[in-house]
């Protein structure tokens, strides 16, 4: 009988424990994702007293607890994005064109963040090929075919914007 109670009284302090040191955060100055490149956090309330083999409880015991933590703020990064747009380069596709290049341009010192194409209408003899960012990140370019006999407007975008170093 000695040995289940002293599994209980171990499983009763583990429960305990836990419950007791069971507290909830919260961001005031945004959300969670600045304390990434903070300092690692940890708070813990344990009741005070002794713990162990023989020790008994009986009637109230209250626990008080009070944690708190900061963190002084970081000034934003530089190396973010900033003036955002999108550009875009239209042309009209003759029938029978092969590897047609087609760019959008993003305006000086600006950097291509991502782009896309479009044509008019829904033909399966218009098509591309290479689409994505131009050698040096300053802008979208595509090559378009039409194997078809009708004309079609193909665009590129480019979506541009100041990159930080």
């Amino acid at each position: 009988m000695k040995l289940y109670q002293r599994f209980v009284a171990t499983g009763v302090s583990a429960v305990a424990t836990m419950l007791l040191s069971a507290s909830s955060a919260q961001a005031q100055d945004g959300g969670l994702l600045s304390l990434i490149d903070g300092p690692s956090i940890t708070l813990a309330c344990f009741p005070a007293g002794q713990v162990g083999q023989g020790n008994t409880f009986t009637g109230t015991q209250n626990i008080n607890c009070s944690q708190s933590a900061e963190q002084a703020s970081t000034p934003p990064d530089q190396q973010g994005f900033t003036g955002y747009e999108v550009v875009s380069e239209s042309y009209e596709l003759l029938p029978n064109s092969l590897g047609v290049p087609v760019e959008a341009s993003c305006p000086a010192g600006k950097n291509v963040t991502g782009g896309g194409i479009r044509w008019n209408g829904s033909s399966t003899e218009v098509g591309s090929h290479d689409n994505g960012p131009n050698e040096d990140n300053t802008g979208w370019v595509a090559r378009f075919f039409n194997t078809g006999n009708s004309t079609f407007t193909v665009t590129v975008y480019a979506i541009c914007a100041d990159v930080g170093n």
